[in-house]
């Protein structure tokens, strides 16, 4: 599957999980991170939001992004960009979501991007777990 993967978050949680991801899996291609802090310029994050998807949309015809928390400024800097079966936005991500994601990009061709939206979600929510419930406590 074409697809541009980007990830935006307050502080350094959007850099340091592409960090974790490229020490897990080697080297990502058509992903990046983007982090807000209070302190940066909203509209230079803006700018250079829309030239990564426009960037992404030309080279691979679809994008996702991942924001850490719904309704903070990564997520409501993202919402703008949204655009039918173009670039999807998801909320709440984690690891194993980020990695599933770029499973599947390598190895499906024909996925629409909501399903493929879909499918990231469930297996998120599938991979949070209370330990106790899973293995013996000592």
């Amino acid at each position: 599957m074409k697809l541009g993967i980007i990830i935006i978050t307050h502080g350094n949680i959007a850099i340091e999980s592409l960090n974790t991801l490229k020490a897990m899996l080697g080297d990502i291609k058509k992903i990046d991170a983007f982090s807000v802090d209070i302190t940066y310029n909203i509209g230079e994050i803006q700018e250079n939001l829309e030239k990564k998807i426009k960037s992404f949309i030309k080279s691979e015809g679809k994008v996702i992004i991942f924001t850490d928390i719904f309704g903070g400024t990564p997520s409501n800097l993202s919402f703008g960009f949204l655009k039918k079966n173009k670039v999807e936005v998801v909320t709440g991500f984690n690891l194993p979501m980020l990695i599933k994601t770029i499973t599947v990009r390598e190895y499906e061709e024909d996925m629409e991007l909501s399903e493929l939206s879909s499918i990231i979600l469930e297996y998120g929510k599938k991979n949070i777990h209370i330990a106790s419930n899973l293995v013996s406590e000592r």
